[in-house]
């Protein structure tokens, strides 16, 4: 957990503009600050999705919820 935590970016307001579509998700319950994600997602015309139910891990904790909702996001991002 320390190695993946230790490797995230930490400011992502300093990020230039992202050229592609994306989404960020964040965890229901994370300890991750909504409001500093929420205005980089928007900064970056990004969509915000909450993990329902999940921590700040939440790929470990339900992977096959992660791998399911990776498949539908990037499933809408192609249409």
């Amino acid at each position: 957990e320390m190695d993946i935590i230790k490797t995230a970016p930490h400011n992502l307001n300093f990020l230039t503009a992202i050229s592609v579509p994306g989404s960020v998700v964040v965890g229901e319950h994370s300890y991750v600050s909504l409001r500093s994600v929420n205005k980089f997602a928007k900064k970056q015309a990004l969509s915000l999705i909450r993990f329902e139910g999940g921590s700040h891990l939440f790929p470990l904790e339900y992977p096959e919820r992660t791998s399911t909702l990776v498949k539908e996001t990037m499933g809408k991002l192609e249409s």
